[in-house]
Parts: C-alpha cells; structure tokens; sequence
C-alpha cells in the first residue's frame, strides 16, 4: 500500500511540473519521460500501469487515440493541488482557510 501510494505521489508530482496542459499527451511518452525522470526501468512503470494511475487519480480529462497510441489531456491544476496537499499540508491548509 505504501509503495502504491508513493507512486501516486510521484506521478501527482511530475504531472503538476507537465507543461503540456492543452495539448495531446501520448500515454506511451509520458510514461517514458517519467521513467527517465525517476530514473526507472521498464518494468517498474509502462505505459499500461501509468494510463491506469492516471485514470484512478482522475488525472484525465479527455482520451483520444492518435494513431495506434493513445493520448490524453491531463488535468494539472488538480495535479497541483494534489500534490501541494501531500507534500505541503501546511500550505494547503492556510490556501484552504483563504477560499473558506
């Protein structure tokens, strides 16, 4: 459980860093792009498994195949309140007293 929920908090992490909000992201390139930055092989994070993590963490706002592959619009301002939550609940509670 712990190491399910340590991926999590990566990828809320390096999806609120993505700067492609607007745009088409490919599953696959995301995927390979978060194995470089974490510095992961193959087996520890595919394509399948990070797709999956993204739609538990409703991550996803749009799908669409582009050519055989498939794409996705990710949802980063959620990504970064996830994330502004789980490394910095301090923060997150004063941002969240302001809106209250």
């Amino acid at each position: 459980q712990d190491r399910e929920e340590s991926w999590e908090v990566k990828v809320y992490e390096f999806a609120s860093q993505y700067d492609k909000e607007k745009e088409w992201v490919i599953v696959s390139e995301f995927a390979k792009e978060f194995r470089e930055n974490y510095e992961l092989g193959e087996e520890d994070m595919n394509a399948t498994r990070l797709g999956k993590i993204l739609n538990r963490l409703k991550l996803v706002m749009d799908r669409k195949k582009i050519g055989k592959k498939r794409g996705v619009k990710l949802d980063i301002e959620k990504a970064k309140k996830q994330i502004l939550m789980w490394k910095e609940p301090d923060i997150f509670t004063e941002q969240l007293k302001e809106v209250l």
